[in-house]
């Protein structure tokens, strides 16, 4: 629901009367996570398919790759599950290089972290990103929610799934980076539970629900869902697709 010219409306919760101008793309960091297994099979999807639309895209791994090139996160194990600390290591290397004293201009407001095996329509999430009120720390993300009780819903939490792409803007990251109660209970703890206990239990920060933000590939939504929902601007675990190749996902379902 845009508003004329190139606002948008607030989202709840926003101060009353304030608008939202529109997102570029050069406003957006996208990190890609990545391990030294998955270098030759995974990455060169990501650069043959939604690579070349992202202005910022850095790819984060235990292993220095010149050739991606890659960010190594030095210091913390590589683990096949979970990636809480690997989480945790990216979101201080984007505090201290866009946040904290930028380096680069212009200034960055969102902060979109995904699997190597995730398809983005960055033309897309760069338009979803404009209906949200960068005023106050948010993450938006297809939402999960885990072990809330069923007599008053106190003891679970919402987080963003990992896969379909977890977003930050600027103030939800230097909140996060800044919080010394949000720590990973071990280097392989589930690291969309934790962000989501961070943001929700521990900084009272709202993780919002975005329709087009897929963790699986398309065959695993009904066909219906697909059609009547708002455009796709992700699908993960891409490898999960029969009868499709990544690029075929890609130019059916997320080509602007």
């Amino acid at each position: 629901h845009k508003a004329a010219g190139n606002e948008h409306p607030k989202w709840p919760g926003a101060e009353e009367g304030t608008t939202v101008r529109d997102v570029v793309a050069e406003e957006v960091v996208f990190a890609v996570k990545t391990a030294q297994q998955f270098h030759a099979e995974r990455v060169p999807v990501v650069k043959r398919t939604w690579a070349r639309a992202a202005p910022h895209l850095l790819f984060f791994s235990n292993a220095t790759d010149p050739e991606i090139p890659t960010i190594r996160t030095e210091g913390v194990p590589n683990i096949e599950v979970g990636h809480c600390a690997k989480l945790q290591w990216i979101l201080h290397y984007l505090f201290a290089r866009y946040a904290a004293a930028p380096r680069e201009p212009p200034q960055v407001k969102f902060f979109v972290i995904v699997d190597d095996d995730t398809l983005v329509s960055v033309p897309r999430m760069v338009n979803a990103l404009s209906e949200y009120n960068d005023e106050g720390p948010l993450c938006v993300g297809e939402r999960f929610g885990y072990g809330f009780s069923l007599v008053n819903g106190s003891f679970g939490w919402n987080y963003p799934t990992g896969g379909s792409g977890m977003v930050l803007n600027a103030k939800a990251l230097a909140a996060v980076v800044s919080c010394e109660a949000c720590v990973c209970p071990s280097p392989g703890s589930p690291d969309d539970w934790y962000l989501g206990i961070w943001l929700e239990k521990i900084l009272g920060i709202p993780v919002r629900h975005h329709e087009g933000l897929h963790q699986w590939p398309p065959s695993h939504y009904a066909h219906n869902q697909l059609r009547h929902s708002p455009p796709p601007v992700s699908f993960h675990s891409w490898r999960l697709e029969h009868g499709l190749t990544p690029e075929q996902i890609y130019e059916q379902y997320l080509r602007s």
